[in-house]
């Protein structure tokens, strides 16, 4: 079985979660010894390469620039500029596994007969209000057409699937829930931080937020909820990560005058070691549809804290990752009260948060690992090639 990968980004242009995903299985298929290729999109050069290799991966990269910004941007140009390389690109591969809509609908208008996998993150129309835009009319119904044309479609967490039957009219039968894995060593042997943008610890207790500082991640939630703390002069809130809110929250935590409690680190290269150093992490994400910084941080033995799963309110995929009570904890959505509460009992029980933190690592050991993900991926495409 000859599989290509094709995603709009890949390494070494890892934005964030969806672009580590597909450089994590690619290098679990190649030490597979999997047939693999990639295709992507090539932002900063102008000439299409081939066999440009990753780590042994061959990666042929489309150029996004010479016909004006309509080519760059117009989800039809997306799609035209796809058919037009897919006989450069894909023309050996057996089975296509795409990270974007375009890129199926473009392999099927290429290669009608050949099977093509949709890994779906997520819904345009549930996620883009939350950044107070409009869905395209004309990139929702190509995302719609994609889900309709593909053979067989991954999702990351059922809040996804729930999403997409609700969405589309698909057969539930062509929908996989292939959770996410964790570089577990990388996160269970870090060497904790000792100086965190000027700060050294001494004796606070450690709230961790690791994500990018944008409307999504919710992160007003948790400076709301840590302003509430009963035990706040015991306790440091670090948020990890950068972003266009940087500015917007610095101020808003000043608004609070938490100046001295709460750390920006701007954007980091070692999260592991930022993690190694606190007691717990809390993502209150308006819209997260798996949560790979949930993984990570109960890997460093952190428990982990995020709202309840809940169609259509609370649109995060946190409660097929975290045992509630167990490995951390699932909030009744946007309950800052209730999260305030629960921060206070793990800084007033501290033995209890490492108790929770060490079955968190524990349960992700078990359970989660890029090998797993990489080898249900491949038991979708080669039942979806029959």
């Amino acid at each position: 079985m000859r599989i290509q990968w094709q995603s709009r980004r890949f390494f070494p242009d890892l934005y964030g979660g969806v672009e580590v995903i597909g450089y994590e299985v690619v290098r679990q298929w190649k030490q597979m010894a999997v047939d693999v290729s990639v295709a992507t999109e090539n932002y900063p050069k102008t000439e299409l390469m081939y066999d440009e290799p990753i780590e042994g991966v061959s990666c042929s990269r489309i150029p996004t620039g010479g016909v004006g910004m309509f080519w760059r941007i117009g989800a039809l140009a997306r799609v035209a500029r796809w058919v037009w390389h897919q006989k450069d690109i894909a023309d050996e591969a057996d089975i296509v596994f795409a990270s974007n809509p375009e890129c199926i609908i473009a392999s099927k208008i290429a290669h009608p007969g050949r099977p093509a996998v949709y890994r779906c993150e997520g819904i345009t129309k549930y996620f883009v209000p939350i950044l107070k835009r409009k869905p395209s009319r004309l990139f929702s119904a190509i995302e719609k057409r994609a889900m309709k044309l593909a053979d067989a479609i991954t999702v990351p967490s059922t809040i996804v699937k729930t999403q997409l039957v609700n969405y589309v009219d698909v057969n539930e039968d062509k929908i996989y829930v292939v959770p996410y894995g964790v570089d577990f060593q990388r996160f269970a042997k870090a060497e904790p931080i000792e100086n965190i943008g000027g700060f050294r610890r001494n004796g606070e207790f450690m709230i961790a937020c690791l994500g990018r500082l944008t409307p999504e991640k919710g992160i007003d939630f948790l400076i709301d909820a840590f302003a509430r703390l009963k035990n706040r002069s015991e306790a440091k809130l670090l948020i990890i990560g950068d972003g266009f809110l940087k500015d917007e929250l610095r101020r808003y935590a000043n608004n609070y005058n938490l100046n001295s409690n709460v750390v920006f680190t701007g954007k980091v290269h070692n999260p592991e070691n930022y993690l190694a150093a606190a007691d717990v992490h809390v993502l209150m994400s308006r819209y997260e549809t798996f949560g790979l910084a949930h993984l990570e941080a109960m890997a460093a033995a952190l428990p982990t804290i995020s709202w309840r799963s809940r169609f259509d309110d609370s649109l995060v995929g946190a409660s097929d990752i975290i045992i509630d009570g167990q490995t951390g904890f699932c909030i009744e959505p946007h309950n800052i009260e209730e999260l305030s509460v629960t921060l206070d009992d793990l800084i007033e029980n501290r033995i209890k948060a490492k108790q929770i933190g060490r079955s968190a690592r524990e349960y992700v050991k078990r359970n989660y690992s890029w090998q797993k993900t990489a080898e249900r991926y491949l038991q979708v495409l080669e039942e979806t090639l029959g």
